[in-house]
């Protein structure tokens, strides 16, 4: 089973790797998450409802909380949809972010998405 996961992850990781597809998008519209196997594409700034941070055994990750999480797992199909489905079980949202695999740490992630995330939400007020 180890092998399985771990050579499944290998290629998620030389595509990302190798590929040229940005990681992570910050725009008017919202954030485009391309980081991951569980990555949802787009999620729109008036969709998300909290941001906050989490540490995981030494790993830290940024909690995105969605007003409609089941919308996002029904868009998605087969692994990336098990993936899904465990971070709502988790962490009570099926979107998660870490800095891992991309060209920035989790602080400048963190700092980057809250500013963003904020400045829409005073823009929508």
């Amino acid at each position: 089973m180890g092998v399985v996961i771990f050579g499944v992850a290998s290629v998620f990781l030389f595509i990302k790797l190798f590929g040229n597809k940005s990681g992570l998008v910050i725009n008017k519209q919202g954030i485009i998450d391309n980081t991951n196997s569980s990555s949802v594409g787009l999620i729109s700034w008036s969709e998300i409802t909290k941001i906050y941070k989490k540490k995981v055994i030494s790993i830290e990750i940024l909690i995105i909380e969605i007003k409609n999480p089941e919308e996002y797992i029904q868009k998605a199909n087969g692994l990336k949809k098990l993936g899904l489905r465990q971070n709502l079980k988790s962490y009570g949202t099926p979107i998660t972010l870490t800095s891992v695999g991309l060209k920035c740490s989790f602080n400048e992630l963190e700092r980057l998405i809250l500013e963003s995330y904020n400045q829409n939400k005073q823009m929508k007020n």
